[in-house]
């Protein structure tokens, strides 16, 4: 998606406290990485019809961007303006935690994020859970699918490649992490199997994707 700022929207970052400009930082991302049916169907984006056409509101936790796209076909999205807002819903999900732990794929992209404190319940950016770490550092899928090992700061898989990093383990420059979606409910945790032998841990990285090594514990 190519977003373009308009002269409104740049005047009234000026406006916007230095500590809430990292939120339109993680807006503008999301936007510019995600599709068009992603932006629309996104449960923090709403529409607003008008006279002049469609526009779109992306709400963070202390700001919300208006938006339009050029044309109902086009894959420009203008962001128009940008202001600071006051949430009173108790219900408004907080989309950035200390305690959360990106982790990135072989190439440094982020996929997914390790959250809920003691749970530790593996989620994609969207909010989907796909598997939790169990306290002897298993990985499990909701399924009851065993998945790997989080260990050193590393996802294993069971041959001892390395699927997974976080941000302190990856050799390299990392990408910068999307913009979380609501989490959506986790699943029921079905029997989990016996976990394998570890295998001898490798130097080289998994053939797997990440992503889809998660999905196998849908």
């Amino acid at each position: 998606m190519n977003v373009l700022i308009t002269h409104q929207f740049n005047f009234q970052m000026q406006n916007i406290p230095e500590q809430l400009r990292q939120e339109v930082f993680n807006l503008f991302n999301f936007a510019s990485a995600a599709s068009r049916d992603e932006i629309v169907n996104a449960p923090f984006v709403t529409n607003i019809v008008s006279q002049s056409g469609d526009i779109f509101t992306m709400l963070g936790e202390n700001v919300r961007i208006f938006c339009s796209f050029s044309s109902p076909d086009s894959d420009d999205l203008f962001f128009l303006d940008v202001s600071e807002v006051k949430l009173s819903n108790p219900t408004f999900d907080k989309r950035v935690k200390a305690d959360d732990i990106s982790l990135f794929n072989v190439q440094g992209r982020p996929v997914a994020y390790v959250s809920d404190g003691s749970e530790q319940v593996i989620y994609l950016f969207n909010g989907l859970p796909v598997a939790y770490i169990d306290g002897n550092n298993n990985v499990y899928g909701f399924n009851g699918k065993h998945l790997g090992w989080f260990e050193d700061n590393i996802l294993w898989d069971h041959h001892g490649g390395r699927v997974g990093f976080t941000k302190s383990s990856y050799c390299g420059f990392t990408s910068f992490e999307p913009f979380k979606g609501f989490k959506q409910f986790k699943p029921f945790k079905a029997y989990a199997q016996y976990a394998p032998y570890k295998p001898y841990k490798g130097y080289s990285n998994s053939n797997s994707d990440l992503e889809a090594w998660l999905m196998q514990g849908r």
